[in-house]
């Protein structure tokens, strides 16, 4: 995926006016009346910008913004010709004519809002495509159009394509701090972005048109003799159950395969373990205070006492009121993930990131908290969205998969679990639950939902309330972040235990980095006093600094702060910055390891680990520019080494099988 994304953007790059023409078409594309609804025109813009702000082409930006805005402009305006020109008999026109409800919308949006709606309605999905053509039907002024249609566009083109070079910038700058981290953040967006669509699509969309044909086949079949239409007949009449008996079965089964893609990358791929390693890092370098003890209250929802509770409370109310199918799928359901979750656990043995269990739980894959509560959310959501309107489904699915998923992210920020872990529970949580929406799709339930709803409610909040009040503060202890150190004396480190340490970043699987010039043992406060007197510059940038230098990087490297690279998904203790010729500075980065050097002198010194790059900023135009980091030169390296040996003792390993291992930095004795 790193070529591909390479030569999309060596593309883009080469093909400037292409870039145009698809900003202009997918702008045209929202406003044009039937287009809209079948291509997704923002989508397309978005990815137009991002393009251009990966591969640091900020000077493209002025020619998409200009030809998104001529694309809107153009596209409303078409609409609004042909609402002026055919009127009222645009109704009866395909495909107003079979989907009368997508005018009435908009006709309904135009009445409440008048002339504004064609400003308005720029924003809003779902209208915004018959907006200008009601508006030409209503025989808008041409002037009074005009004036709404250009600055909507002006604004709503700008807010898109400045939001898909700041997508763009992000992940141009991800890769620079670690290569595969834009291939994993835009897998991520597309298999999310796919789901989203994927279920709403199905939900919205399939299922009511599926229900049509099934009415239209009926009818056809109604008027043809013999058995085998009578036999069709009564097989379509089972209102489209084999069609959502055929989608549940696709998604438990999709759920299972990737459960089980997860598993073997678990236990075949080292790299997977890394990968999960690093993302756990970087998750724990963002920790602070208060979002730690919201997240201790999110993930005590997901304790087994309280889902015991809220799965108890279910059930004893679908035996309360006789259900006895639905009863005994849910406990099939529930006893199913009792018995898998601890049983992979065992047989894996696979550690977790921090010791808090004892037992089959103090193994990780797959998380309990994630599967359980998926399982218990999902069945729950199911139940109550049963034979309920599909925009009502959609929304109750939503907040029941919202919820386990909060819980889940937080096991990932505790450091209860690696991200594989959580992410296989909740597969293999979504595969029970797709599996017993399928036992029910046909039953007819009388649980009385809206009273089953409080009813759990009031047990969730009881068991909840109490588990808080009680275990909280324990669980505060537990979850609290203590690194684990390791001391290693100096013959030690010269006789190979150098080795154990990093010899340049660690990152998802991308190209190998620039290795580090040197590891440095002691206080950061004389290394930092050092470099300031030969004129390094500590940057202390904001996190505002950091973020505008990310999307447009702004006044020459004076202004700009320095690219935040990461090392095994950790963030730098410091970075330091010293001009070196005009465009060009070095930058020196330092990251602290949990190794500790014992000298024999009684005191033990962590150990850091020195990386030096260097940073080109290129101007664009009007001032901004795009910076971009390249490796060091011999003499770099020369000239910062000399610096160091200055004032600090250089200790070189005794044993090195290449004669290259790095050199030990301490305070001289």
């Amino acid at each position: 995926m790193n070529a591909f994304i390479d030569q999309a953007v060596a593309f883009s790059a080469n093909n400037i006016w292409l870039l145009a023409i698809l900003a202009f078409a997918s702008a045209a594309s929202e406003a044009i009346v039937v287009v809209g609804v079948v291509v997704p025109g923002t989508a397309i813009l978005l990815a137009v910008s991002a393009l251009a702000g990966v591969g640091g082409h900020v000077s493209l930006l002025g020619v998409i913004i200009a030809a998104a805005i001529m694309g809107a402009i153009a596209g409303d305006g078409l609409s609004y010709w042909l609402g002026r020109h055919f009127g009222r008999d645009l109704v009866g026109m395909w495909p107003f004519s079979r989907h009368p409800e997508w005018l009435k919308g908009g006709e309904a949006f135009f009445a409440r809002h008048g002339g504004k709606s064609v400003f308005i309605g720029r924003f809003v999905p779902g209208v915004k495509t018959v907006i200008p053509a009601v508006a030409g039907m209503s025989q808008m002024p041409v002037g009074r159009f005009l004036l709404a249609n250009v600055t909507s566009a002006i604004l709503w083109s700008l807010a898109l394509v400045l939001s898909g070079l700041g997508i763009g910038r992000g992940l141009d700058r991800s890769g620079l701090a670690d290569p595969r981290v834009v291939v994993l953040l835009i897998a991520f967006l597309i298999a999310l972005g796919l789901a989203y669509w994927l279920l709403r699509f199905i939900l919205l969309r399939g299922m009511p048109a599926f229900a049509r044909a099934r009415r239209d086949a009926m009818t056809w079949l109604t008027t043809r003799p013999g058995r085998p239409a009578a036999l069709a007949w009564r097989l379509l009449a089972n209102e489209g159950g084999a069609m959502v008996a055929l989608a549940w079965i696709a998604l438990s089964m999709a759920a299972l395969l990737g459960f089980l893609a997860i598993l073997g990358q678990v236990i075949f791929d080292d790299g997977f373990s890394q990968a999960d390693a690093i993302i756990s890092n970087f998750v724990e370098s963002l920790r602070f205070e208060a979002l730690d003890r919201l997240m201790i209250a999110v993930t005590m929802a997901g304790d087994g006492i309280v889902l015991a509770v809220l799965a108890a409370a279910l059930l004893l109310w679908l035996l309360a009121f006789r259900q006895w199918f639905a009863s005994a799928a849910t406990a099939v359901a529930f006893g199913s993930t009792l018995l898998f979750v601890p049983a992979v656990k065992a047989i894996l043995g696979r550690q977790r990131p921090n010791a808090l269990y004892e037992g089959a739980d103090a193994f990780s894959f797959p998380s309990g908290h994630a599967t359980h509560a998926m399982v218990i959310f999902g069945i729950i959501a199911i139940l109550l969205a049963h034979r309920r309107p599909l925009r009502s489904r959609f929304a109750i699915y939503l907040a029941a998969i919202g919820l386990a998923l909060l819980i889940a992210l937080s096991r990932i920020y505790l450091g209860a679990h690696w991200p594989s872990d959580v992410a296989g529970g909740f597969l293999f949580g979504s595969s029970v639950i797709a599996a017993f929406a399928f036992a029910l799709r046909e039953r007819i339930l009388s649980i009385r939902p809206v009273r089953l709803a409080l009813a759990l409610l009031l047990a969730f909040g009881v068991t909840y309330g109490i588990h808080v009040e009680r275990a909280y503060t324990l669980w505060t202890r537990n979850y609290t972040y203590a690194p684990q150190t390791a001391e290693i004396t100096l013959f030690e480190w010269r006789d190979g235990g150098w080795a154990s340490l990093p010899r340049a970043r660690i990152t998802l699987g991308g190209e190998p980095p620039q290795p580090f010039i040197a590891q440095y043992a002691g206080s950061l406060a004389p290394l930092m006093a050092t470099l300031a007197r030969d004129g390094w510059q500590s940057s202390e940038a904001s996190l505002t600094q950091h973020v505008l230098s990310v999307l447009l990087p702004y006044g020459g490297l004076k202004k700009v702060p320095p690219a935040t690279l990461l090392h095994d998904g950790r963030l730098p203790v410091a970075m330091l910055t010293k001009p070196s010729a005009t465009g060009r500075r070095m930058v020196l980065r330092i990251w602290s390891t949990e190794r500790l050097l014992n000298a024999g002198d009684g005191h033990a010194s962590r150990i850091h680990l020195l990386d030096l790059g260097v940073e080109i900023y290129r101007p664009v135009m009007f001032g901004f520019g795009d910076l971009d980091e390249a490796p060091p030169t011999p003499a770099d390296l020369d000239a910062v080494r000399l610096e160091l040996g200055k004032r600090f003792e250089a200790v070189p390993p005794a044993v090195s099988p290449d004669r290259e291992g790095p050199l030990l930095l301490r305070e001289s004795q």
